[in-house]
């Protein structure tokens, strides 16, 4: 949480200071590309994409955007979320210069976390209090959220107490980077009563 990080009290509620809107059409692109392949390969595995409710329940239930996704893109003239990828609305919380470069360019892997408990990655949540502890105020005190569009496609499920040694970070950046699976769902809910983190 923030306070225990040093970045400043825990927050009790929230208001929104200011919504910005971010359209970049060669991040856009390569990020359709990637998805229309994400697609195809999840073709190759029956249930995967979209998944079912069950397998949802099974660990530890619908994404919490999922309800309201496709509602918040059609409010912004916005394409739908592409269930055939597994897409949702993703949290990310970081400083406010790292907002501010994500914002002008895109994610960029060699600013990935390194050392995470899911191994290198970009780690999204579908809770902002999740997000939120990883933010850090600006001069305003304003406390930057990224709300984004993240294709899961075929997830690899850990919900291991300690991921880092079973079956550990190499192992699940292995089944991501090798092709078999897109991303990693670490269910901190079932392992630990906490939050599920999407990387």
């Amino acid at each position: 949480d923030r306070a225990a990080r040093g970045a400043g009290e825990m927050p009790r509620g929230y208001r929104v200071e200011k919504i910005v809107s971010v359209m970049n059409a060669e991040s856009w692109k390569s990020y359709q590309e990637r998805q229309d392949f994400i697609a195809r390969d999840c073709l190759r595995y029956p249930g995967c994409a979209p998944m079912s409710d069950a397998a949802w329940a099974d660990w530890s239930g619908k994404v919490h955007t999922a309800a309201h996704g496709n509602a918040i893109m059609e409010g912004a003239h916005l394409p739908s979320l592409n269930a055939g990828a597994n897409e949702f609305l993703m949290f990310h919380g970081t400083k406010p210069e790292a907002a501010d470069l994500i914002a002008m360019n895109h994610f960029d892997m060699a600013f990935a976390c390194k050392t995470g408990l899911f191994g290198a990655g970009l780690y999204f949540a579908e809770n902002s209090s999740k997000s939120d502890e990883y933010v850090k105020g600006d001069h305003k005190g304003w406390y930057p959220m990224i709300l984004c569009r993240v294709t899961l496609g075929r997830v690899y499920y850990c919900a291991n107490v300690d991921p880092t040694t079973d079956p550990g970070r190499d192992k699940l950046e292995a089944a991501c980077t090798g092709g078999a699976y897109h991303c990693v769902l670490g269910d901190r809910v079932k392992a630990r009563g906490t939050y599920r983190e999407y990387v």
